[in-house]
C-alpha cells in the first residue's frame, strides 16, 4: 500500500512539474537563455567558451523537446485516479516511463556538465563552485 501511495504522489508531483509553467512563468527557451546569460556574465567567459555554452544550450533544448511530457500520460493517470479499482500495472508503466525520461535527461545533463566543466579555467571553476554552494544553502540542499 505504501508503494502505491508513494507512486501516486510521485506521479502527481512529476505531472505538476512537467505541466506547470512556473519558474517565473518562462518557457524552457526563456529559462535556458536566462541561465546561459547568467553563466556567461558571472564566469566572464571568453568567445570560445561562449560558443560552447551556446552549443550546450541548443542541445539541451533539443533534448528537452525530445523528452517532453506526453499529455496522453496525464490523461491516462487521471483515468486511473477516477477508476473504481486502481490498475497497478498501468500505474507502474506510467511510473517507469516517467522514471526513464528523468534518468535519460539526468544522464544527458551530466555529459553536458562534463563538457562545460572541461572548458573552464581554474578561477572560473572556483567561482562556479562558490555560486553553487550559495545556491545550495539558499534552497536547503544540505550544505550548512
Amino acid at each position: 500500500m505504501k508503494k502505491i501511495l508513494f507512486t501516486i504522489l510521485t506521479l502527481g508531483f512529476a505531472f505538476s512539474l512537467f505541466n506547470c509553467h512556473s519558474w517565473k512563468h518562462k518557457s524552457p527557451e526563456e529559462r535556458a537563455e536566462y541561465i546561459s546569460k547568467k553563466v556567461k556574465s558571472h564566469l566572464d567567459l571568453d568567445e570560445s567558451q561562449i560558443k560552447v555554452v551556446d552549443k550546450i544550450k541548443a542541445e539541451w533544448l533539443a533534448k528537452h523537446k525530445e523528452l517532453k511530457f506526453d499529455p496522453a500520460d496525464k490523461d491516462e493517470f487521471l483515468k486511473l485516479v477516477k477508476s473504481e479499482k486502481l490498475d497497478e500495472a498501468k500505474l507502474d508503466a506510467l511510473d517507469a516511463k516517467m522514471t526513464n525520461r528523468k534518468t535519460e535527461m539526468h544522464k544527458f545533463f551530466l555529459v553536458k556538465f562534463k563538457e562545460f566543466h572541461a572548458i573552464l579555467k581554474p578561477e572560473q571553476k572556483e567561482k562556479l563552485a562558490k555560486h553553487m554552494e550559495k545556491m545550495m544553502k539558499r534552497f536547503g540542499h544540505g550544505i550548512e
